[in-house]
């Protein structure tokens, strides 16, 4: 997407979107995916709405769970499908 492409117009947004929730959850830090999420979060809110709406959707254990890595987790989630 060229709105956050290098020198795009949401490029540093998107980077202190990702930078504030890697802070946030040092636990999980950043996962490589959480761009496309955080990105379709800037395209329809501002960058601390955002944040506080990426932060919310990795609240729960739905998710999280993916993203933090953690496997006997993720082996439910996937079970749930097959």
């Amino acid at each position: 997407w060229p709105f956050f492409h290098r020198g795009g117009p949401l490029e540093n947004e998107l980077r202190e979107v990702l930078e504030a929730y890697a802070y946030y959850r040092p636990d999980v830090g950043y996962v490589q995916g959480m761009n496309y999420l955080a990105a379709m979060l800037l395209l329809n809110m501002g960058p601390w709405e955002a944040f506080v709406a990426l932060a919310n959707l990795f609240h729960g254990h739905h998710l999280l769970s993916f993203f933090a890595m953690d496997l006997p987790r993720m082996r439910i989630r996937f079970a749930v499908f097959a």
